[in-house]
């Protein structure tokens, strides 16, 4: 195991904006251009140089959330390195001396903003081409612990330092209630689109085959493409989108019939999950013609049964259907729905053709 998998989750999502687009419209300089194609270079390299994260000496012990040890301080590594320069880059005062620009940030200020630890995140920014000089009462000291305020620069670009403090002046307060991602996350994937193109972050009005999610698909971006096109344009369902940015990164995606979620799907690198709840009729249907079904759903289906809910009294709401337990009751919470559930990786065009179809048919009927 290594944290290959999120590394790749946030490269693959690094944005492909419409460079020219942005300076016709934002009316900047061409090397601000410059500036903001090697801001989301940067990104990319340092995502796909994850083995350099990979130094916790974490007991290699599964957590109560399904990584490892030493993969989940392996990961923080990661974000807390993005982190730590989205607030260099939000708290820090740009100064330009000739085609040269660099950072001028208050450490207390700073502090307020990244309250982590820098050892880790200014070393590999340090392998990135960032440099810092450290400053106390205006005289040059020789580490970050003894300064009152510290000087970031960058070698490989006169320009990425001033963009990328234009960037973050424009990133707008994200509330995830509302938008897909928190603020942040706009910087970790360079979104130019939403923040410089004013394009929607809005979860229920985004578009679902943006360049990140099939980029992400990888080999599954075909099937996707046909979910969309029966969900979206054959269906008109409504959704709602939002990126979960933690332990095990990915896009989630709500299909809603009127108000109520009808599924999930669940995009990860290279994977497509769906999570689908069965009405008891559906259901009932599926268990007596399982043995012509695909394995994987055949495997949910006896696992259907009781999840203890507490609705009912020794199970008097389970009814034995050709052997398979199965649960009467209406679904009242995320927990309830794992009584009559379909959940699976979708990796062929027939389990997704099934899929499909039993979406239409719970939509249809009800």
């Amino acid at each position: 195991m290594s944290i290959e998998y999120q590394a790749m989750f946030w490269m693959r999502n690094v944005c492909d904006s419409d460079l020219k687009a942005i300076q016709q419209l934002n009316n900047v300089d061409i090397s601000m251009v410059d500036g903001l194609r090697e801001f989301s270079s940067l990104l990319r390299n340092i995502y796909n140089d994850y083995h350099s994260f990979e130094i916790s000496t974490a007991e290699r012990v599964p957590t109560k959330i399904g990584i490892m040890a030493d993969d989940l301080e392996n990961y923080h590594n990661l974000t807390e390195t993005i982190d730590c320069l989205y607030g260099i880059a939000k708290v820090g005062i740009l100064q330009v001396d000739g085609m040269d620009s660099y950072l001028t940030v208050q450490k207390d200020v700073f502090k307020k903003e990244f309250k982590k630890s820098i050892v880790i995140p200014f070393e590999m920014l340090e392998k990135h081409s960032f440099y810092f000089r450290y400053h106390k009462n205006e005289k040059e000291v020789s580490s970050y612990k003894l300064c009152d305020t510290f000087n970031v620069y960058y070698d490989n670009s006169n320009f990425l330092i001033s963009a990328m403090k234009y960037f973050v002046q424009n990133i707008t307060e994200k509330n995830v209630k509302e938008d897909y991602a928190q603020t942040k996350i706009l910087f970790y994937i360079a979104d130019y689109d939403s923040v410089l193109l004013n394009k929607t972050t809005k979860r229920k009005e985004m578009c679902p085959d943006r360049y990140g999610i099939s980029k992400t698909l990888g080999t599954q971006g075909e099937l996707w493409s046909f979910i969309m096109g029966t969900l979206c344009d054959e269906l008109k369902m409504n959704y709602d989108i939002s990126l979960n940015p933690y332990v095990f990164p990915g896009w989630n995606f709500k299909f809603l019939n009127k108000k109520k979620t009808v599924c999930t799907f669940n995009i990860g690198v290279d994977r497509l999950f769906v999570r689908l709840p069965l009405s008891y009729e559906l259901a009932k249907e599926l268990i007596i013609t399982r043995n012509k079904l695909p394995r994987n759903i055949r495997e949910c289906i006896e696992r259907f049964g009781c999840v203890r809910c507490g609705k009912c009294t020794n199970e008097s709401n389970i009814e034995i259907v050709d052997e398979i337990r199965l649960c009467k009751l209406n679904y009242s919470n995320f927990v309830t729905e794992d009584s009559r559930l379909i959940a699976i990786e979708l990796t062929t065009k027939d389990e997704t053709e099934l899929i499909i179809r039993l979406i239409k048919e719970l939509i249809h009927r009800f």
